[in-house]
């Protein structure tokens, strides 16, 4: 038998696919290639066996003859037209007719009717002209919020946006541009938080990719992977209020709890009229400094770098917080020299009536000043809140009866108050 020579050539009439045999000295293994050209296009097949690679070749030549039949038995028109095709197709690193037919066809079931894929293209180049910058997670973190902090963010808001996005870099390791709406709205239920705390986790991630996508780090003129997240449904928690008659025992003093005789140090006091007649948050309180309050003009100045949303607001002094704050020792800086001072208000309170709900002075005020005025807008004004939320939440908690009688508890001797005896000139 004549031992076959290489590249060994298969013809059929006058077409012919080579056979090559390669010696791979990487691996020490033989194997046989066939190469030919159809459409225009190189094509080279490996195969480990010279039959199968013979098999190949004979498949090959089939393949050639059905193109140049196809092409032979077009008219000239159809064949200027293929020409062109292949012409135009060298721009794209000679990328044969059939490709870029399947291209088309399939792009263009993938548009609504009536979009041409032209349209799409330009649409998509001017979404994607700016090349992003590619930054991890935990990098455009910090930026921002390095960058909220140089601006003037309050403190309090600093601190709830490190808290959750620290929470989610330490998660995804990898550049913001390629997290997708999924993989976020997956971390979010993995919090297992309520529908409150999920909205506000949400709000924070929303907040940060708006940011990076005005900084180049996401696409630009697209909506946000985060804000395609779903909000959850929030039906809040219950509002815990106190009684104007519990207010009286806190700040008179009493029985406790246990049976007790107790009275509030002048710390819890002041810091119980200011919660009580304010709604000044408690975060706001531990900043408040002497020289926000201004009794001559009957406002507490919250200023923005104090307030948890950043904006100024004035407090109005209320009577009875006039009253209690007339017996105040005056003193400079913070009227709170500790943060301790409001856990130790919520341990009296809990020690005097069993219990303290959360934020209770706060949301105490906004049930009762929101009876008291029927104006949500200028409560809500007063609490740095929205109309929306206030009414939602204090609305019908209280009537006009009870609010008189919170803004009526009055200390039982105030010290701006002078005994004057019938008679007396």
């Amino acid at each position: 038998m004549k031992r076959a020579t290489f590249p060994l050539m298969m013809r059929e009439g006058a077409l012919s696919v080579k056979i090559y045999k390669v010696h791979a000295k990487a691996t020490g293994y033989t194997f046989f290639q066939v190469c030919y050209s159809l459409a225009g296009q190189r094509v080279r097949k490996s195969l480990a066996d010279l039959d199968e690679a013979k098999r190949e070749a004979r498949l090959a030549l089939g393949r050639i003859a059905s193109g140049k039949a196809t092409v032979t038995a077009m008219g000239n028109t159809d064949r200027e037209s293929f020409a062109e095709s292949k012409r135009l197709l060298q721009a794209m690193d000679g990328k044969p007719v059939h490709l870029a037919v399947a291209e088309f066809v399939e792009a263009a079931r993938l548009l609504p009717d009536g979009t041409t894929l032209v349209e799409a293209a330009r649409e998509y180049a001017s979404r994607h002209r700016e090349q992003l910058k590619p930054r991890l997670l935990g990098e455009v973190v910090e930026e921002f919020l390095h960058r909220k902090t140089k601006d003037g963010a309050s403190v309090r808001y600093i601190q709830t946006l490190r808290s959750a996005l620290h929470r989610l870099a330490g998660n995804f390791r990898k550049p913001i541009a390629s997290i997708s709406t999924h993989e976020l709205e997956h971390w979010l239920d993995t919090q297992k938080a309520t529908g409150r705390t999920r909205n506000n986790l949400r709000v924070s991630i929303v907040t940060l990719w708006r940011w990076a996508r005005a900084h180049g780090y996401t696409a630009r003129d697209v909506e946000t992977e985060a804000d395609r997240i779903g909000t959850a449904k929030d039906r809040g928690g219950d509002i815990g209020v106190l009684s104007p008659a519990q207010l009286t025992l806190l700040l008179r003093g009493g029985r406790d709890a246990g049976g007790e005789k107790a009275t509030p140090t002048a710390e819890a006091e002041l810091f119980l009229a200011l919660g009580a007649f304010s709604g000044i948050r408690t975060a706001e309180l531990l900043r408040l400094e002497w020289r926000d309050i201004h009794e001559a003009r009957g406002v507490i100045e919250v200023g923005a770098h104090k307030a948890k949303t950043a904006t100024r607001r004035l407090v109005p002094i209320h009577g009875a917080l006039a009253a209690w704050l007339a017996r105040a020792p005056r003193g400079t800086g913070k009227v709170f020299s500790s943060e301790k001072a409001a856990v130790r208000v919520i341990g009296y309170g809990k020690q005097m009536l069993g219990e303290w709900p959360d934020n209770a002075l706060r949301h105490s005020y906004a049930t009762y000043r929101l009876a008291q005025t029927h104006d949500a807008a200028k409560t809500a004004l007063e609490l740095g809140n929205s109309p929306t939320m206030l009414f939602r939440n204090y609305r019908e908690l209280a009537d006009e009866k009870q609010a008189g009688g919170w803004f009526a508890t009055l200390p039982d001797s105030p010290a701006n108050v002078v005994s004057m005896k019938k008679g007396a000139a």
